[in-house]
Parts: C-alpha cells; sequence; structure tokens
C-alpha cells in the first residue's frame, strides 16, 4: 500500500476523531478497510474507535489483526491491551503486559496496568511476597560493590526506619551508598544490626504506620546534625546518584509529585511523596510546634494538612514541581533519570530478575 496513501486516510479518520464524530470516523474507517489492504495503523485506529463505541468484538478483531501484522510495535500492543482490559480477561492481558515490558522494560503504563489488575483480584499482597522474597534471595547472593567515585552529599544524613523490613531496608541504605558519600548514615530500628559504616540506632518498635508517622515526623529531630535528612524506605533510595544536584538543597522538603487531579488535590500541592524525600533541620525542628499533629500518612500531614501553615509560621519551602521530578518519582512517570523514586510499582524497574520484572506470580 502507498505510504502517502495511508498516511491521507489516517488523517480523514483522526480529524474525525477530533470532531467527536466516532460514527462517521468508523464508518470512513470501514470504507477505507473493504477496499485497502490490511494496514497496522488503520486496524489499530479501528481498534480504538471501536472501543470508544463500546463494541468489544469490533475492537477485538481489530486488535488482534493489527498484532499479526505488528506484533512488536509498542502502540499496537498498547491498544491490545486496552482491549483486552475491556474485555475483562485478565490472563490474556496480562500476558501482553508481560510481553510489552520484555520489549521495554521501563514501560511505565504496562507497569501500573499490572498492578491494577492484580489489585481487582485482590493479589497485592502475593505481588509484594514475591518481590520481598526475590529481592532477599538476590542479596543472599553478593554485596552491593560501591562505585569506584562516589556523589558527594554535603552537610545530609542519610537515614531509614524500620522494624519490619529489616534485610530489604538494609539493602535499600546499602544500595543508596554505593553510589553516594553522606557524612553520616544511621539505620534506626529495634536490634542491633553490623552494617559497616551504617549506625544501628535502637527505638522503640515500630508497629504501624501511625508509629512511623510520629518517629519521622516528632522523633527524629533529636537524632540529627545535620542541615538535612534523605529518608529512605525498603522501597525507594537512590538508583541514580550522577541525578543528584546541590540545588536539591535550597529547599526544606522534596518528594515525588503526587497525581493531584486523581488525588482531588491542589496542584500546587503536588509535592510530595514521604518514602523517599529530602528534609531539612528547619522543617524536622518546625513540625515539634504541637499545632502540628502527627498523622498517617506523614508526607500528607507534612504537604497537605499542615503546609500552609508551616510556610507562614517557619517559612519552610517545598521544592516545586520540576525540582521534584529530577529529584524523584512515583505515581507520575518521570521523562528523565532521576535522583531516586519510592514504590514498588516501581522496584520492577531497577532489578534484574524476570520474577520481580514480569510481576510473575509463581
Amino acid at each position: 500500500m502507498d505510504i502517502k496513501l495511508v498516511e491521507g486516510q489516517l488523517q480523514q479518520v483522526l480529524e474525525k476523531m477530533r470532531e467527536g464524530d466516532l460514527d462517521s470516523s468508523a464508518a470512513l474507517l470501514d470504507r477505507i478497510l473493504d477496499i485497502s489492504v490490511d494496514h497496522p495503523d488503520l486496524l489499530r485506529l479501528g481498534a480504538i474507535i471501536a472501543l470508544r463505541r463500546r463494541r468489544l468484538d469490533a475492537a477485538d478483531q481489530f486488535s488482534l489483526r493489527a498484532m499479526a501484522l505488528r506484533p512488536d510495535s509498542p502502540a499496537v500492543r498498547d491498544t491490545r491491551v486496552q482491549v483486552l482490559a475491556a474485555l475483562q480477561q485478565n490472563e490474556e492481558e496480562l500476558t501482553e503486559l508481560r510481553q510489552v515490558l520484555r520489549i521495554d522494560p521501563g514501560c511505565h503504563k504496562a507497569h501500573v496496568r499490572i498492578w491494577e489488575i492484580m489489585g481487582e483480584c485482590g493479589r497485592i499482597g502475593e505481588l509484594t511476597a514475591l518481590i520481598k522474597r526475590r529481592l532477599i534471595a538476590l542479596d543472599a547472593q553478593g554485596s552491593v560493590e560501591p562505585r569506584p567515585t562516589r556523589v558527594r552529599i554535603p552537610d545530609t544524613t542519610l537515614c531509614c526506619a524500620d522494624c519490619s523490613n529489616h534485610a530489604l531496608a538494609i539493602r535499600a541504605l546499602k544500595l543508596t551508598l554505593s553510589g553516594c558519600e553522606f557524612p553520616r548514615a544511621i539505620f534506626f530500628t529495634d536490634r542491633e544490626f553490623d552494617i559497616g559504616p551504617i549506625e544501628t540506632v535502637i527505638i522503640d518498635p515500630i508497629q504501624s504506620l501511625h508509629d512511623y508517622a510520629l518517629f519521622v515526623m516528632k522523633r527524629l529531630l533529636p537524632y540529627i546534625d545535620t542541615d538535612y535528612v534523605l529518608l529512605v524506605q525498603w522501597d525507594g533510595y537512590v538508583v541514580n546518584a550522577d541525578a543528584w544536584s546541590d540545588q536539591f538543597l535550597l529547599f526544606d522538603y522534596i518528594g515525588a509529585r503526587w497525581p493531584h487531579e486523581a488525588l482531588n488535590i491542589p496542584a500546587d500541592h503536588a509535592v510530595g511523596n514521604g518514602g523517599f524525600s529530602l528534609r531539612s533541620k528547619t522543617l524536622l525542628q518546625a513540625l515539634q510546634d504541637p499545632r502540628v499533629v502527627a498523622a498517617h500518612p506523614e508526607d500528607g500531614a507534612i504537604c497537605l494538612t499542615h503546609r500552609q501553615y508551616l510556610e507562614r509560621q517557619y517559612g519552610v519551602a517545598f521544592a516545586p514541581d520540576a525540582i521534584a521530578d529530577r529529584f524523584s518519582f512515583e505515581h507520575i512517570e518521570s521523562t528523565a533519570p532521576t535522583f531516586g523514586f519510592h514504590g514498588q510499582i516501581n522496584i520492577t524497574r531497577f532489578v534484574d530478575d524476570e520474577a520481580i520484572r514480569l510481576l510473575r506470580l509463581p
């Protein structure tokens, strides 16, 4: 088929779609397909139009034909995944999503959709257990080797507080230290560990999310003798030390942006996630104010509930979106390598293990 002819036909269909005229765009596409050799982009459009018109059988057929012609096309595969989602064929959709991840391990949409399906099936707990089990097994196979030249993070204490996932918390600290040099690194936990340059500080057991919020908001300050603290968790740590910028130290709080529209929060309050976050001593001191109440989630308490008070009363500076996007990512897909990340949904990108990467349960 002449490529210019195909492009012209695609443009005609797209124009009708932009006008919101799905019936006309579908009729036009049917006429084109009747007289033309099958073309994957035309068939993919047919699937999209059929989906929007809730004609799932047609969408299924169009997407299957497009897949047969161009199985390695990310766009064609993405459309097929959408069709399978609409058909609620979870196992088939998971197969397609995992094939997407084999081709593009960093595909954010595929990761998100797998987690959504597992959530719909009530299997998130199984996924979490799989990831933890495989990470511990991988960590046992060899120690984390530091880079020849580590990035110096000035005037910042590296911290992790965890009384439940000891091995995984230590793994996150070691991975962070493999690329970065801090004046001090502390593991706050309920038992003693001998982990080289990482100090172990025994604290009362953290047995709930509220206990964690209380510790990092109200009880962390006395242990910090630097002007900043980098908080990491077992599923959030440094993955690209070279992305560090001293510009981060211009702010009192930085964490990954939240999807503010989905969460129905103000757009200017999108920063952010506390699981991997940089906090100043100024902020830690401000949090001692009795009017600032420790609550779970602690990042929501700081960045939403008490943000305006902290800004007005103590001059706390929250990082703008652009800085946060260079620092970390969680639910919002990153467009460039970030200093760190947070979330089980993203940990699969940074582990060379097929079971974790493809989120395949046994």
